[in-house]
């Protein structure tokens, strides 16, 4: 390795794992933009959940497995509402055992990303002479109950980037004096993949028969009371009282690979 490379390491956080095998927004974030990289200038490793996979190019790959106690955690995790306090306990424990192990391969790194969970922010020891960034991608900076612990991690943070403006002001407001570090770095779209299919026959056909005259409307996404799905099967109610030749596509699920489905998903189907 050349002295001019920077030894470059990415940390999604503790539920899934890179490559997205198992999905994930924000992993499959990090796998698009790492594949693209440069790599003679970066020496990168991408730090998550086991993929699998060890190397892939130039990129490696850390997995940190599953401990016992973490999956007990977990299985609670998911079969709680997010009223019931045992939710945030279970959270806790995966994130501490997760991040505690993460921070024992970061010692040797010139930049640090952390994506989108700034719990680990805790538990690393940053050096003198590193970068760390912290990318949010949703707005979990402003949790009331953790301000007073992430007021003091964005001290370690040399730069947040946030996907939209709305997530960058809502933090800015909670965290004035580290407003100086905060962009907005917009998610950006390959034209080449996401594109009109047109006539061209997709695999959605062997899903759904979609009938000659109608206007078909799609949701993808986390079928959670936040994602508001509940309200857009209202208003498209409404919309059918005028356009009767409307349809409603829904596609997703609680969370990702085998969640269990939740009485919210229940209530949407009723």
């Amino acid at each position: 390795m050349s002295s001019g490379v920077k030894k470059l390491f990415v940390v999604v956080p503790e539920l899934l794992p890179v490559p997205p095998v198992k999905g994930g927004a924000v992993e499959h974030w990090v796998h698009e933009v790492v594949s693209r990289m440069n790599v003679s200038s970066f020496d990168i490793t991408v730090i998550s959940r086991p993929a699998g996979m060890v190397e892939e190019g130039n990129i490696k790959y850390i997995g940190i497995a599953w401990t016992r106690l973490e999956k007990v955690f977990f299985w609670i995790k998911e079969r709680v509402t997010w009223r019931n306090p045992l939710r945030y306990l279970a959270k806790i424990q995966n994130v501490s055992s997760y991040g505690l192990r993460v921070t024992q391969y970061l010692t040797d790194a010139d930049i640090i990303v952390l994506h989108n969970e700034p719990n680990i922010l805790i538990f690393l020891k940053k050096r003198e002479n590193q970068r760390l960034v912290l990318h949010m991608h949703n707005d979990h900076l402003t949790h009331q109950g953790f301000h007073w612990l992430y007021n003091k991690a964005l001290h370690k943070v040399d730069q947040v980037i946030c996907v939209s403006e709305y997530i960058k002001k809502n933090a800015v407001q909670y965290f004035p004096q580290h407003a100086h570090k905060f962009v907005v770095v917009f998610n950006a779209t390959d034209s080449s993949i996401f594109k009109p299919y047109h006539d061209a026959k997709s695999k959605v056909d062997d899903i759904i028969s979609f009938e000659q005259g109608k206007k078909y409307l799609l949701y993808v996404g986390r079928l959670t009371p936040n994602k508001g799905v509940d309200i857009l099967i209202q208003a498209f109610r409404k919309i059918i009282s005028s356009r009767p030749e409307a349809r409603l596509i829904i596609a997703g699920s609680s969370f990702f690979e085998g969640a269990v489905k939740t009485e919210y998903q229940e209530q949407l189907i009723h």
